[in-house]
């Protein structure tokens, strides 16, 4: 087991799926409570695909470097696996949101009254917190089994750090938010709500 791997692999990771995940989410709530078209979608866009290659890079140094394993060095096998399997579904599932995600916005942006795409937003976001939930859930199993556990506690003070930042955009820009509902009010033209789409 190389541990300069290891430790490389860890702070990619981490830069990735820990920082500018969580930036991405957060430029999608401020900016798209910003009147006029900000380019919200395609910075989340852009920075997911950041998120999405850095990862596959430090999942690939670690099945180049060792088949996959962390060593016996790690921790215990249950939580090696579990760390392990729990990467390889982020990055499945990251894929296949990322590739929605693309669809739902050329839906969006080629809107001609077809109610479908409000499904797939709603279904674009749900999926994307389920894999944002996964990709937390291993940055704790991945710096349980690193080091002995030294960097538990630093990155468990981070994430409650980035939770807050969350609850506190999130509370400030919540009554900004435009509901399905809303958008699909009898009595609105198509091009009033294609708008509104745009800066959902």
């Amino acid at each position: 087991m190389n541990t300069s791997s290891a430790k490389i692999h860890g702070i990619g990771l981490i830069i990735a799926w820990g920082i500018l995940f969580d930036i991405s989410l957060l430029i999608v709530r401020v900016l798209k409570a910003k009147p006029g078209k900000p380019a919200f979608q395609l910075l989340h866009s852009v920075l997911m695909w950041a998120v999405f290659a850095i990862s596959t890079l430090m999942i690939f140094l670690m099945f180049a470097k060792n088949g996959g394993g962390h060593g016996s060095e790690l921790g215990g096998s249950i939580t090696r696996t579990l760390h392990k399997t729990v990467g390889i579904m982020v990055l499945i599932f990251s894929f296949f949101g990322m590739f929605g995600g693309m669809v739902t916005l050329l839906k969006v942006r080629n809107y001609k009254g077809d109610e479908r795409v409000h499904t797939l937003k709603k279904g674009h976001g749900v999926f994307g917190y389920l894999v944002y939930t996964l990709s937390k859930l291993n940055i704790i199993l991945g710096c349980t089994i690193y080091d002995n556990g030294a960097w538990q506690s630093p990155i468990y003070i981070y994430l409650f750090l980035v939770l807050c930042i969350h609850v506190a955009v999130t509370f400030q820009y919540k009554k900004n938010y435009y509901n399905y509902k809303e958008l699909t009010t009898t009595g609105k033209s198509l091009r009033d709500i294609h708008q509104k789409l745009l800066s959902y």
